[in-house]
């Protein structure tokens, strides 16, 4: 069976795959198309997720880094990184703030790169660890906890517990 790595933005596939694993559903899915950030998913480069509850941050923060995420495509295993990264809005953010937030997120690590690529000095990415590996069958890891993909409430109480020091 052929393999490809991929090189750039994962595939929606891909990006889907790692969404099945979170232990929360989001609230909403904004979009990044050619023109920025929207609620409309014509173009689509990558996806933000919204999420809203107490606590959200600390349940979700076990899939904060990267993901190695394989799925079918064409016939053709496709291995991807995707990366699972918060961005922190105001609790009663309208979707335009929370666009807003997305765009000066994206500016600031488009900058991050450009002085990256001058050899400048940035600071450490902050989530920069492999968290799950999930294969083209649906079978995959937690890397933290060594659980199953399929139990993802599972690896939440484990995270939980060891963040707690149980």
């Amino acid at each position: 069976m052929k393999r490809l790595e991929v090189v750039g933005a994962p595939s929606v596939p891909a990006i889907t795959r790692f969404k099945q694993t979170f232990p929360v559903a989001p609230k909403r899915e904004l979009f990044m198309g050619p023109d920025g950030w929207t609620t409309d998913r014509f173009g689509t480069r990558r996806f933000a997720y919204v999420f809203e509850g107490p606590s959200i941050r600390t349940l979700l923060e076990p899939w904060f880094g990267y993901g190695r995420v394989e799925v079918m495509e064409d016939g053709l295993v496709r291995r991807a990184l995707v990366r699972c990264t918060p961005v922190e809005v105001p609790n009663e953010s309208t979707t335009p703030d929370i666009l807003r937030a997305l765009g000066e997120w994206d500016a600031s690590r488009a900058a991050e790169r450009e002085a990256r690529r001058r050899g400048a000095p940035v600071k450490a990415e902050q989530f920069p660890l492999l968290v799950l590996d999930a294969n083209a069958a649906g079978v995959g890891t937690f890397k933290s906890t060594g659980l199953s993909i399929q139990v993802p409430r599972q690896h939440l109480a484990a995270c939980l517990r060891a963040k707690e020091g149980r």
